[in-house]
């Protein structure tokens, strides 16, 4: 799900830095703290003002901006919180985020019906100029008198709080914020899908939606699925929205911070500790790196959909042999829209879960608790010219039960890609069903040296997907 830029919250960030001018002349948020008496803007400075948002002084909404920069200028609480907000990196970012922080939930609930009516009454194109921050400086244009005074009535609430209000703040735990997220994108994309203008095809890619003629609609669908949304799961995903302190979606947060995740989800602790037991400790499998990463592309001739450049990071957990890897892929913008971390040690994996933009996000599957006795260097690293099974992660997404794998000859890493040290050996797998079903076909190679295995090609729905490796770096 897109993060929908909040223009609306804009418009009071400039209120209040325009306010200061007003009163002053000063530079938006270089004011000090005022005494609790503050003389008003002169008229004249008012009514500059909010020609400044194209409204008409006398107009509805005009009034409305009048009153609230006068409320803004004179109001202590206002001063104290644009004040402290003044010397701190990203200016009115920074006001903002600490405004969002201080919303209740039935505030940003009320904020998300102040934009859902604002989106209604806009064009597929100044939806997209508002997403991608274009269009008019703050936005306030495109809200009628009754929305500008439930939007700053809201924000006005978050200031009282933020300056008269000390302790503990609302907050909730990555994993329950991507429970929350993933419930509002379902609820989304099922309203979308109802949607006569949008059809199956142009549902495919979910980030062209919101910037095309589509962008209306998109919007308005994903605000009503924060407001539809069922407890706890509204709570939580209006606070990851509006008032975590990672400032958007905790999925995009968890794909830009993806070193931090791994570490915090995918390292050997989070690992059963009878599966863990069964594993070499740390400082007994020393590997050749602290860190490596494989950049590449996939191709699919027939389905180019499927197409796109990858990359692969690696973390030697403490030198066990076990590893945790996070694969990511990029839009066209190289963004990154899809990720997926994992624990694991040879050909084995112990710990994963998928992270992105348009699917549901689970909890971490994990290694089948009744495979735990068969948890071993010897099965789990892959031996040359033989063939194994290895059990899926359940519960699987794709109703893979196991891995039917055989591998051939040993063969120099650097044949892979130079600077590989060490043999290398690729191992075919067939996925299978519990009924025994195949469902693909994976061929990778066993780098023997780092204890982690690289996507050479596979085979599914979407036919053939080669991996071009085009750069390997190794951190040691």
């Amino acid at each position: 799900m897109s993060k929908l830029p909040l223009f609306a919250v804009g418009v009071c960030l400039f209120l209040s830095g325009q306010a200061a001018v007003a009163v002053d002349g000063a530079r938006p948020y270089a004011v000090t703290a005022a005494a609790p008496a503050i003389p008003a803007p002169a008229d004249d400075t008012l009514n500059a003002q909010v020609r400044r948002f194209g409204f008409e002084p006398n107009s509805d909404a005009g009034k409305v901006i009048k009153r609230w920069l006068i409320q803004i200028a004179t109001d202590p609480a206002w001063q104290t919180v644009v004040a402290s907000s003044s010397g701190e990196p990203g200016g009115s970012g920074s006001l903002m985020r600490r405004l969002g922080t201080a919303l209740s939930p039935r505030e940003r609930e009320a904020l998300l019906r102040v934009l859902l009516s604002a989106i209604s009454g806009l064009k597929p194109d100044e939806c997209s100029k508002m997403r991608g921050g274009d269009g008019p400086p703050v936005g306030a244009n495109v809200l009628s008198a009754k929305q500008l005074d439930a939007l700053l009535s809201v924000v006005n609430s978050a200031v009282q709080r933020t300056a008269h209000v000390e302790g503990p703040k609302e907050s909730y735990s990555i994993a329950q914020a991507l429970d929350a997220d993933s419930t509002v994108e379902m609820l989304s994309q099922a309203e979308l899908r109802k949607t006569k203008e949008i059809d199956a095809s142009e549902m495919q890619d979910m980030p062209a939606i919101f910037e095309g003629k589509h962008s209306c609609i998109a919007a308005l669908a994903t605000i009503r699925a924060f407001l539809n949304a069922p407890e706890p799961a509204r709570t939580v995903a209006t606070w990851d929205f509006l008032s975590s302190p990672w400032h958007g979606l905790a999925s995009t947060h968890v794909l830009q911070t993806a070193d931090d995740y791994a570490n915090d989800e995918f390292g050997r602790d989070k690992l059963p500790a009878e599966l863990a037991s069964r594993l070499p400790p740390p400082r007994t499998r020393q590997l050749g790196f602290r860190r490596l990463v494989i950049e590449g592309e996939w191709e699919n001739r027939s389905h180019p959909e499927v197409a796109g450049r990858y990359r692969k990071t690696y973390w030697n957990l403490d030198d066990s042999g076990t590893v945790a890897s996070f694969l990511s892929r990029a839009d066209e913008g190289k963004q990154t829209v899809w990720g997926f971390f994992q624990t694991e040690y040879g050909f084995a994996g112990l710990r994963n879960q998928e992270v992105g933009t348009g699917i549901r996000i689970l909890s971490p599957q994990l290694f089948p608790r009744s495979q735990f006795p068969k948890a071993s260097e010897s099965n789990f690293v892959p031996k040359p010219d033989s063939m194994f099974q290895m059990p899926a992660t359940q519960p699987s997404t794709d109703d893979v039960s196991n891995y039917e794998c055989e591998t051939y000859g040993k063969y120099p890493a650097s044949k892979l890609f130079r600077g590989l040290t060490g043999d290398a050996v690729d191992v075919s797998c067939r996925a299978v069903s519990r009924t025994d079903e195949p469902k693909y076909q994976v061929r990778e190679a066993f780098l023997y040296d780092y204890n982690i295995s690289v996507r050479l090609f596979e085979i599914d729905n979407y036919g053939l997907t080669m991996s071009r490796v085009h750069d390997v770096t190794i951190e040691r």
